[in-house]
């Protein structure tokens, strides 16, 4: 979970569960594609601290992978009381994506999205921060399948 410092640290098992489930619609995503023989995640422990084209590479490879989709993403949360509403968040996740392809280095691929979501607490929300955390997991979740989306555009283009 990310940490912000204007705001308590939140968890529950709910907002895992969400992270979750994003992540494995992600995947599903990617693994449409008939095109590749495998979808794995690389294990963070394999993940270099210094995340520069050749590290990455090289992380890669030792993983066995022919390509490597790196993506990051940045979070913005609004929530203006006055402006939007009490007790409401409007949050927006920028998300980009390399596909590079492993053995030569080459960048194959690359995508930008946003996507942005608008949420209310809720009766059940422990209090506002889990609110916001809520909607910035599901505008994260929904960039993420936009840019899955893109991928699979792509390489089922290039197999034509």
């Amino acid at each position: 979970m990310p940490h912000y410092p204007d705001r308590e640290p939140v968890w529950s098992a709910e907002l895992a569960d969400l992270e979750a489930q994003h992540s494995e619609r992600f995947l599903q995503a990617l693994r449409s594609i008939t095109q590749l023989m495998q979808v794995r995640v690389m294990p963070t422990l394999l993940v270099p601290e210094k995340r520069t084209v050749p590290y990455l590479r090289e992380a890669a490879a030792r993983f066995q992978a022919d390509l490597l989709l790196v993506y990051s993403t940045r979070i913005q949360t609004f929530r203006r009381d006055r402006f939007i509403g009490t007790d409401e968040v409007r949050a927006r996740c920028l998300a980009e994506s390399v596909l590079l392809d492993v053995r030569t280095g080459i960048v194959a691929h690359t995508a930008r999205t946003a996507e942005g979501i608008a949420a209310r607490k809720s009766p059940g929300d422990l209090n506002f921060s889990e609110t916001i955390a809520k909607a910035e997991g599901d505008a994260t979740g929904k960039a993420l399948l936009k840019l899955a989306d893109t991928v699979v555009a792509y390489l089922q283009d290039a197999s034509k």
